[in-house]
């Protein structure tokens, strides 16, 4: 019996090892540094972005100055290039922005041609992750040109842009945080057989 447990343990880390981790060919960290990461033009806020808060989770603060549209991003260079095949982004977030405003991320295309997808806070200032189809990105009302091929090529990602975006109600609190604490790719495996 003894015999036959341990050949199949050693079997097991065989294969594991011949194979590799399967989680780490399916995702990929959208990694964010002090070189490449910087606050995107705020519209109609004061944002700060300090290095301190460029570690292990991304941290910044902004306060909405006026009731109109609002945009408070931090914006991540990607190097080295993306390939295909990713389907979905899962972002861990906790967030505290003011009333009317929705988060965003948005990835800029070497052309200009930004996708976008919002969504309502649901992190109540504890984290949270959500997975986004990357079928569910549109083109942005804000992207300076229109998209020849009508859809997010990934290899062509320059940049992407996480925070928040909007129009402050006027009611509440005027001052936002967001912490993210991971923006990672993944990819459907195929079953193995």
């Amino acid at each position: 019996m003894k015999k036959t447990v341990l050949i199949l343990l050693l079997f097991g880390l065989a294969s594991s090892w011949c194979h590799g981790d399967d989680n780490a060919a399916s995702q990929r960290r959208i990694v964010w540094n002090r070189a490449n990461t910087l606050l995107s033009h705020p519209y109609y806020t004061s944002a700060t972005l300090q290095q301190s808060g460029i570690g292990k989770n991304l941290r910044f603060t902004f306060v909405a100055d006026k009731k109109r549209l609002l945009w408070a991003m931090a914006l991540i260079k990607i190097s080295p290039p993306l390939s295909s095949g990713w389907t979905a982004v899962q972002i861990s977030y906790r967030a505290r922005i003011p009333a009317g405003m929705q988060l965003c991320c948005a990835w800029e295309e070497n052309d200009e041609v930004t996708y976008e997808k919002k969504w309502r806070n649901g992190s109540n200032g504890a984290f949270t992750t959500i997975t986004i189809p990357l079928s569910q990105f549109a083109v942005s009302s804000w992207s300076r040109r229109n998209d020849k091929n009508s859809r997010l090529d990934l290899s062509q990602i320059r940049t992407v842009l996480i925070g928040a975006v909007g129009e402050w109600d006027g009611s509440g609190d005027k001052r936002g945080e967001i912490e993210i604490g991971n923006l990672v790719l993944q990819q459907e495996l195929p079953l193995r057989r």
